[in-house]
């Protein structure tokens, strides 16, 4: 979801409708609804439904920020990946849209940043790489004596 992982503990079983996750975010407030990407619909039908909370324990106990951050790092890792935060996945998650094609605002709604320079400076690489290869097509064009 791009979300912070405050934000992520925090998210209702109510606020997910098998489509949408609603989320009020705790940095501003702002509230969004997200649309359920399909990896992520699939993930949330194989956990049980064990309290209000989506997040727990194999017991039921609600995820706290640590244990989320603990458990990410873990997965991460396991995964290959090293030098990883939880907030350098917010980050890949603007990456990844923007990578995508995403609009600056398209991403702005799923992650809830609210302008456009915190969009751009995480996407600095990305941006910086499609217009590097802009740049290079426009001069292989046949006009430009290529």
């Amino acid at each position: 979801t791009g979300q912070r992982g405050g934000d992520c503990v925090k998210m209702l079983w109510s606020h997910y409708d098998g489509d949408l996750i609603e989320v009020v975010q705790s940095k501003g407030g702002k509230r969004l609804k997200i649309p359920a990407h399909r990896e992520l619909m699939a993930l949330l039908e194989e956990i049980p439904k064990r309290a209000a909370v989506i997040l727990t324990t194999r017991t039921g106990r609600p995820w706290r920020q640590r244990y989320y951050e603990k458990q990410v790092q873990e997965t991460v890792e396991a995964c290959g990946f090293k030098g990883y935060s939880l907030h350098g996945l917010r980050r890949n998650a603007t990456a990844r849209m923007l990578e995508a094609g995403c609009s600056y605002s398209e991403v702005m709604a799923i992650t809830g940043h609210s302008t456009t320079a915190m969009v751009e400076r995480y996407g600095q690489e990305v941006n910086q790489e499609r217009m590097a290869r802009s740049a290079i097509t426009k001069l292989e064009r046949p006009e430009n004596g290529n």
